[in-house]
């Protein structure tokens, strides 16, 4: 029956509908009484249509960095109830979706012998003489390639990178090719200071070569150290820093 309502309905600009029904055996009451259903939402839809606009407006008023779950609290904190799979769901067929946090990586691991080395630099991350006070540091970058680790040493005095190397990991080798770059092009003066966090990547005294083949003194500090981390993210731009969660 309702393909010939359906039909009728297709041809009534053509064909007169009383003429139609009573070719098709079907009752013409029948027939409008399919369009007034037809035409007028069930309840069901009419719920689900309020509830995506209460859907889009949260999302809109978040910049659109509210996921689901975020968007459902706000729907119930309204009045405006709704399963965490309706909202999911409403959100996916509009084609709106919260911005999901990128993974932050760790890039320093404390060692097992940071307490072996002092702190030299005494949190004076200035020098009035070139190459003898250097910070070094390791960033982060992420690539279409996946994540890259950026290794870099900055010579206090001239604020300038004077050695770096970039890898896929950030082991001892990584930083250890940063400072053999500065010491290659004559950045580091006999007994100069190398400064950096109490990382295990920064482990350069496991294997002696690393510093002294330079004449360079290991100094570190405590991981999170404000003064050390801020001159290293003056030169890196902070390149790891990720946003805020927002979904």
């Amino acid at each position: 029956m309702t393909d010939m309502f359906t039909l009728i309905h297709a041809e009534k600009a053509t064909h007169s509908v009383e003429l139609m029904t009573r070719l098709l055996h079907v009752s013409r009451a029948g027939y409008y009484s399919w369009v007034k259903r037809r035409d007028t939402p069930s309840p069901a839809a009419t719920r689900r249509a309020e509830v995506t606009a209460a859907v889009i407006d949260s999302h809109t008023a978040s910049n659109g960095v509210n996921g689901h779950r975020r968007v459902r609290a706000d729907l119930t904190a309204d009045g405006v109830p709704a399963s965490e799979g309706m909202v999911r769901s409403i959100m996916r067929q509009a084609g709106i979706a919260g911005i999901q946090p990128r993974t932050k990586k760790r890039t320093t691991i404390p060692a097992d012998d940071a307490e072996q080395r002092p702190d030299l630099v005494k949190r004076d991350f200035t020098s009035d003489t070139p190459r003898t006070k250097l910070v070094g540091d390791i960033t982060y970058l992420r690539t279409g390639e996946g994540w890259l680790f950026l290794a870099t040493v900055i010579d206090l005095h001239s604020r300038m990178v004077v050695g770096w190397a970039m890898a896929e990991h950030m082991r001892t080798e990584l930083i250890s090719a940063a400072l053999r770059m500065a010491h290659t092009h004559g950045h580091l003066a006999p007994g100069a200071v190398f400064h950096s966090d109490r990382g295990s990547q920064r482990r350069f005294n496991r294997s002696s070569q690393h510093l002294r083949s330079g004449g360079c003194r290991g100094s570190t500090v405590d991981v999170g150290d404000g003064g050390c981390q801020a001159w290293a993210d003056a030169v890196t731009g902070a390149s790891g820093s990720p946003p805020r969660e927002g979904a």
